[in-house]
């Protein structure tokens, strides 16, 4: 038969119908529909295939992950549970049993899958990866956590960086710098709410700005791209190839967006790409290298004192961690949904998946406290039904009373921006409390019950409230939680003045001072340059010469 390699996905099909019985076609057809985005189509190919490779258990955890990303998890459970049984030896079925049990709160099993699916597989990065954040996440010690992706670096990163070569960048520590960011998300994504700010921004007298997008192209895309010196769709770049481009390029700071989320290019900060290296906001936890030289974040996010050991990045400190940009089409009703609905409706704007055993039982007892009350929940899943089919029994089993609860499917951002006006109280989960999510629901108005924490995912929505002037807000335990939304719920005029005044606190704040963090960036990028300036020429990272007193804003690790 002819190589199929290169063929496109309508000869394939074509060439099934003659052949129906050749597998080769159908898993070349599956992951071809994968690599285009088309899971249904692939899960369809690879359905197929099975039916006459039943022993294919590859393909089989295929499917799985095709499902999970339907958000077919009862299915997927059940085929990642028919492979484990099958081929225990199968690292893959205990990784999917992991992510899914991760998914639908138990943690427990999680944890548990995830262990076994590292023994099975120590050469596999991704799983490795999967167990620090879910042990991160999940695990009230904060030692372990950082254990954990620091188990994940000392097999996949570390190894990559040592043998990496001094730099030709010439040392000038006034020349205009090349700096380079790296994500997935440079597209209609949460990320653009805080990178395209910085972007229009940038002082091009100071800066020549890069980006190397490892994600999908869209319009989002387009506008940013517009705003950047160059841009690189390094998609099909391997690690190797993509840390050789960006040397060839002479970037002097490499900025990565994405830590270790889908679609991140870790592996190339391993491979020690440009002299200083700089992880943002996209994930909230360390990336555990030790190529890694710099996080960027503030005291409100990350505190001084207690943060800095769970981190193998030095920290810096700008005056706020990032800006937002809001939506300016996100409608707001000055008044509140109670007074129309006559009972109160609160609501988690962050996907129930998030959202702990111990918040929902809270909630359950805030529900109780305050008798004619509604809560809305949303889901990752584009179906309702499917979304009560799987959630209904755990929130049942957690003493939620159900008649009370709406839960929602995921829905397009625009129709997200729209649920201030059937929610009047959100709540924040905890300990890994909301993000951009929180942003989103300041500026429609709505007050947010938040939990105080110490690490950034445990604080960022305390954070943010409190840097828009409402820190009233954020509770210390779970009973002052309680208590808080009870006196809101009480307090249909205070409900009015959060819709009244929101937005204007938020333009106020430094969540909106473009301009300043984009100055205090590059003032940060210029600090770091010159202390690399200033160090070993022939060593290719400077984080050991790092001296808390000699450059501003510095924390010693």
């Amino acid at each position: 038969m002819n190589n199929t390699s290169d063929m496109t996905e309508q000869a394939l099909e074509a060439l099934l119908l003659e052949h129906p019985e050749e597998v080769g076609l159908y898993r070349r057809l599956a992951r071809l529909r994968e690599k285009v985005g088309n899971p249904a189509g692939a899960l369809a190919a690879y359905s197929a295939l099975v039916s006459r490779e039943m022993d294919d258990y590859a393909s089989w955890c295929r499917i799985g992950f095709l499902q999970f990303s339907l958000y077919q998890l009862d299915e997927a459970m059940a085929t990642f549970g028919f492979v484990r049984d099958m081929a225990p030896g199968c690292a893959d079925a205990w990784y999917g049993l992991a992510i899914l049990s991760y998914q639908l709160g138990g943690v427990d099993d999680a944890i548990s899958h995830i262990e076994h699916a590292c023994a099975l597989a120590p050469a596999d990065s991704r799983i490795w990866a999967a167990r620090a954040h879910i042990i991160s996440t999940s695990c009230p010690d904060r030692e372990r956590g950082y254990q954990a992706y620091r188990d994940w670096a000392e097999r996949f990163a570390d190894p990559l960086s040592r043998d990496a070569a001094p730099f030709g960048n010439a040392r000038d520590p006034d020349k205009i710098l090349r700096i380079g960011y790296v994500s997935a998300d440079m597209n209609g994504h949460a990320v653009a709410y805080f990178i395209e700010p910085v972007l229009q921004r940038h002082d091009t007298q100071a800066v020549h700005v890069t980006v190397f997008a490892n994600g999908r192209h869209d319009a989002v895309s387009d506008r940013l791209q517009g705003s950047v010196d160059a841009w690189l769709d390094v998609r099909e770049m391997s690690d190797v190839a993509l840390a050789a481009e960006i040397r060839r390029r002479n970037i002097d700071i490499l900025v990565d967006l994405s830590g270790h989320t889908n679609g991140n290019r870790l592996h190339v900060f391993a491979l020690r790409a440009a002299p200083v290296q700089v992880t943002w906001f996209g994930y909230m936890h360390t990336t555990g290298m030790e190529a890694m030289d710099y996080r960027l974040t503030d005291r409100a996010v990350t505190p001084e004192g207690t943060a800095q050991r769970y981190f193998s990045e030095t920290l810096y400190y700008l005056e706020s961690m990032a800006c937002f940009a809001p939506d300016p089409s996100t409608p707001l009703n000055p008044e509140p949904p109670c007074l129309r609905n006559g009972y109160i409706t609160f609501g988690s704007l962050n996907a129930i998946h998030k959202v702990s055993d111990n918040v929902l039982r809270l909630w359950g007892t805030l529900l109780h406290a305050v008798p004619e009350a509604r809560l809305v929940l949303t889901s990752n899943m584009t179906e309702v039904n499917h979304a009560v089919k799987v959630y209904a029994e755990r929130l049942d089993r957690l003493g939620l009373p159900l008649e009370r609860l709406t839960l929602i499917p995921r829905m397009p951002i625009e129709e997200f921006l729209t649920l201030g006006d059937y929610i009047d109280i959100a709540l924040d989960p905890f300990p890994t409390s909301g993000g951009t999510t929180t942003l989103h629901t300041i500026w429609m108005g709505l007050p947010i019950v938040a939990m105080e924490g110490k690490l950034p995912h445990e604080t960022a929505s305390a954070a943010t409230l409190r840097g828009v002037g409402l820190g009233e807000l954020v509770c210390e335990n779970e009973q002052e939680y309680v208590n808080v939304a009870c006196r809101l719920a009480a307090d249909p005029e205070s409900l009015r003045r959060y819709r009244r005044d929101n937005r204007e606190k938020m333009a106020m704040s430094e969540s909106m001072n473009y301009t300043g963090l984009t100055r205090d960036l590059e003032h940060a990028y210029r600090a770091m340059w010159t202390h690399w300036v200033n160090s070993d020429p022939h060593c290719p990272s400077t984080r050991r010469f790092v001296d808390g007193q000699a450059v501003p804003n510095f924390t010693q690790k």
